[in-house]
């Protein structure tokens, strides 16, 4: 459920129709399709409409395909490892490392010169920050509760996801026996 949740919390910000995106097929396994019936009924959606689209995950070529389709900005999900710290008394301690991105492709045929590039990061640094702002107003939600505020955020490129840049937040998830 890390995952699951992980997800549905930060489908509250892009466009709704790009989390959709994350939905292509008809499945007959039944936690496919309450996952899709959670993500549809979120009670909080696109709080930011201009980032377009939503993309979860770790595989390099799922990222990658995904992410070839997109021209506009976009937030990216990314997690890795999972530790487990026990103390003197042998209660276990969490942690997932997350990542959030918000980037955008640019290309050599967009016609932009450095001055709009730079406008364009400095947009996906300022949707960062009020990302991280609303996380750190929400005080009653258990799953913030488990997320290390405050942050870091540092620059993102990546030639590999269709010359994207951007910035990234860094920040866990911990909590008392998570998995």
């Amino acid at each position: 459920m890390i995952l699951e949740n992980t997800f549905l919390f930060f489908a509250r910000y892009p466009d709704h129709a790009g989390v959709m995106k994350n939905f292509n097929k008809k499945s007959p396994a039944e936690n496919y399709n309450a996952f899709k019936l959670k993500a549809e009924s979120l009670s909080i959606k696109s709080k930011y409409p201009e980032i377009a689209d939503y993309v979860f995950g770790v595989s390099d070529d799922a990222v990658k395909k995904r992410i070839t389709s997109i021209t506009g900005l976009y937030l990216f999900v990314d997690y890795g490892n999972l530790r487990t710290t026990e103390n003197q008394f042998k209660v276990k301690k969490d942690s997932f490392d997350l990542s959030i991105t918000i980037a955008k492709p640019f290309s050599s045929n967009q016609g932009l010169d450095s001055i709009e590039e730079i406008a364009i990061i400095d947009r996906t640094l300022e949707l960062l920050k009020l990302i991280r702002n609303d996380i750190m107003a929400i005080k009653d939600d258990p799953y913030v509760k488990m997320l290390t505020l405050p942050t870091e955020i540092v620059p993102f490129s990546s030639r590999e996801l269709n010359n994207s840049y951007g910035f990234s937040m860094i920040f866990q998830l911990e909590g008392i026996d998570m998995i």
